[in-house]
């Protein structure tokens, strides 16, 4: 029988900021690296990580005007590095660096 752990929301707080600190690091990785490629203005690639085995990811834009990812972090907390990465680039970067895939 599997037990559920419960944190105090201090243990909460700190490793939800673990996990964000995790995601801000890989999206400058993703961004340095030059890893997003344009499909279109609402599609994008996000090809993996040196010596990372995951597959590349797509990243669209949603009727809403969010971005979502096939990823399994993206699934699980609908945040992940790609989605960081790309909002960044399109927000405080050029954006025209994003060349089409």
């Amino acid at each position: 029988m599997s037990q559920q752990l419960d944190f105090t929301p201090k243990v909460r707080g700190e490793i939800m900021k673990q996990h964000k600190t995790t995601i801000d690091s890989k999206a400058e990785q993703i961004i340095s690296l030059g890893l997003l490629k344009k499909v279109n203005d609402n599609a994008y690639i996000c090809r993996p990580l040196p010596g990372n085995s995951t597959p590349r990811t797509l990243i669209r834009n949603v009727m809403n005007g969010s971005w979502s990812c096939d990823c399994q972090g993206f699934k699980a907390s609908k945040n992940c590095s790609h989605k960081v990465a790309l909002e960044r680039q399109l927000r405080e970067r050029n954006p025209e660096q994003l060349t089409y895939f």
